[in-house]
């Protein structure tokens, strides 16, 4: 994420950023605002996002439980796990199908950093260096990071086998800590945008007739 890309995200610009206004704010309250916008600004420009690795369900309760901003989408689709999970995990066919993850760069492996570019519905573009903080084979992709109590995020594909052989699929993302409340992370936004993701997955899989 650039420093213009991060301050359009957080309301600010480049000329409070630099000028005396931004150092010396009128009030306590801009203050503590601003400061929480920095640290926050610092974790994911330098991407010291990483966060040691846990099991879905401890990482799921923990961060479902401690969240001040939830994204909760579902869908299925007419293919096994193992179909879906081979499109998700394949970052380089992303701009081929995906309207919301317009591109995401890096490796595929637990750890490594990434870009994700995101196009909003409004419109905004935003670029993210999360990490990759969870995989496992036919069933999670996750990615996120920041520092827990301050600014925190995962973003999940969780996917489950039904009793049909099709994939229900849980895309969903949790936000904590103290800074979130001043981010532009509108939850009706994001909603939509996942859901238009879930649905071009969809559209694109069950076109494909993959095997």
């Amino acid at each position: 994420m650039t420093i213009l890309s991060l301050t359009r995200a957080i309301g600010l610009t480049m000329t409070e950023l630099c000028s005396a206004q931004f150092r010396i704010p009128a009030t306590i309250k801009q203050l503590s605002k601003r400061v929480l916008l920095t640290i926050s600004a610092m974790i994911l420009l330098t991407g010291c996002a990483s966060t040691p690795a846990q099991s879905y369900s401890e990482a799921s309760k923990e961060n479902r439980k401690n969240s001040d901003i939830e994204i909760r989408t579902r869908i299925t689709i007419d293919a096994l796990p193992a179909v879906v999970y081979q499109v998700l995990s394949d970052f380089d066919n992303y701009p081929n199908w995906n309207p919301y993850h317009r591109k995401v760069t890096g490796e595929f492996k637990q750890g490594a950093q990434l870009e994700v570019e995101i196009l909003r519905p409004d419109g905004k573009k935003i670029s993210i260096p999360p990490h990759l903080l969870r995989i496992t084979e036919n069933r999670e992709i996750t990615w996120g990071g920041g520092i827990k109590g301050i600014f925190y995020g995962e973003h999940r594909f969780i996917l489950q086998e039904t009793s049909e052989g099709k994939t229900l699929l849980l895309h969903d993302e949790d936000f904590n800590g103290i800074a979130v409340q001043f981010a532009d992370l509108p939850p009706e936004v994001l909603t939509e945008g996942y859901q238009q993701t879930n649905q071009a997955l969809k559209r694109y899989i069950e076109s494909q007739k993959m095997p």
